[in-house]
């Protein structure tokens, strides 16, 4: 009877063994192959060759074999399961976290090759901005694409926009300008429709091994690591400034590349565009050395007191713009992607409210609209979807 309960006994053994074993071999390949499917698949972007490596780690920001901020800079902040419980909020959305359509204006290239003023701009929504100054067109951290994400079939949805932009509306570029290769900011599809033209690239370190990968030569392609500094045809001048923030295209690569936000400059005009940062002192130290500046395009949007290091909130945009020096604040990184947990609208708002409160000249035009800075001193029609709403706001932008 014993032997017969222990032969039972082994065999149930021996089958959990084996169930045990299939499950371990499938999540083993399920593994190599998504590590084989990033490896294989080009958005993911390029390895540094030898020479970019030997650049990346003479900078001063590159220690330990990454990049690292210059001040003390935590990923996530808060209680023990606060990331859990942040991630369940942004799975399962917030109320008006996504608008039903947003009324954009059909860009028209001839406007704005022809729009007076000095500088003019183009918001294509979230951080893509076309500006013309002094005659040479700059497109940054440019992204078309509808969805952000390596693959087209999932990850951040767009909006959905009333007019559809597209590159092949653009006037010629002669400059494209990227802040760091977070998905959101360098989208690979994009770039293969620039790299038709004889643009330049300016991009921060290790950025330019993904550039590589996807075609673009080496020769069009300028590296910088922070505070370096570009004379560009014409008599600009391009500058490379810091960020609080942080990079990587996969979860296994994280900080391999640098981020960073740019300057502008031609003659006595000034313009300064943040890319991703945290509020941080870096602000005053840039305005210190290139400001004032005519237009500040900086990020308001996509914060969370889980990542507040990373992401300035609205207050700290303004408060940012303030550091920088006079001008006008164009407020980016809100209007087309849900990556955070606020209502779609929240940056604007709030941006509006404090820059009225600190007497700070805000713009905010419609998707596609040509804006000259300084725009005309009426108006918007952002800000009567906002009174509409119930929410208070002057900025002086035209549509």
């Amino acid at each position: 009877m014993d032997r017969i309960h222990v032969k039972k006994r082994n065999k149930r053994k021996g089958r959990w063994l084996r169930r045990l074993m299939w499950v371990i071999g499938v999540i083993l390949f399920l593994v190599a192959a998504m590590l084989v499917f990033i490896r294989l698949h080009p958005d993911f972007g390029g390895r540094p060759n030898a020479e970019e490596l030997k650049r990346m780690r003479s900078s001063p920001q590159f220690r330990d074999n990454r990049f690292v901020n210059a001040e003390p800079t935590p990923m996530v902040f808060g209680q023990k399961g606060s990331f859990w419980k942040l991630m369940g909020k942004f799975l399962r959305g917030v109320e008006n976290s996504r608008p039903e359509k947003v009324e954009t204006v059909a860009f028209d290239r001839e406007t704005f090759m022809q729009a007076p003023g000095d500088p003019v701009i183009t918001w294509f929504g979230h951080s893509t901005v076309l500006l013309r100054l002094s005659g040479k067109v700059f497109l940054f951290d440019p992204v078309f694409s509808r969805r952000a994400s390596p693959v087209g079939f999932a990850g951040t949805k767009a909006f959905k926009y009333t007019h559809t932009h597209h590159v092949s509306q653009l006037p010629p570029i002669d400059g494209v300008v990227i802040s760091h290769d977070h998905y959101d900011h360098l989208d690979r599809a994009t770039i293969l429709k620039l790299a038709a033209s004889h643009t330049r690239f300016y991009v921060p370190l290790g950025v330019e091994a993904h550039l590589r990968r996807w075609g673009i030569d080496g020769d069009r392609i300028f590296v910088a690591d922070w505070w370096r500094e570009f004379s560009f045809p014409g008599g600009l001048k391009l500058a490379a400034v810091p960020a609080r923030h942080f990079s990587g295209r996969t979860p296994f690569n994280r900080n391999a590349t640098l981020w960073c936000g740019w300057v502008i400059m031609s003659g006595e005009k000034r313009v300064f565009f943040s890319g991703d940062s945290g509020y941080g002192a870096h602000f005053k130290e840039i305005g210190r050395r290139f400001g004032p500046f005519d237009l500040n395009m900086l990020e308001c949007g996509q914060y969370n007191p889980a990542w507040a290091w990373v992401h300035s909130f609205p207050e700290q945009t303004v408060q940012a713009h303030l550091d920088l020096g006079s001008g006008y604040l164009l407020p980016l990184h809100w209007g087309k992607f849900r990556i955070s947990t606020h209502t779609w609208m929240d940056p604007a708002v709030r941006v509006m409210r404090e820059a009225e409160r600190l007497g700070v000249d805000v713009v905010i035009p419609r998707i596609g609209a040509v804006v000259a800075i300084p725009p005309p001193p009426r108006t918007n029609d952002w800000a009567k979807i906002l009174e509409a709403s119930g929410n208070q706001g002057r900025p002086v932008a035209r549509p």
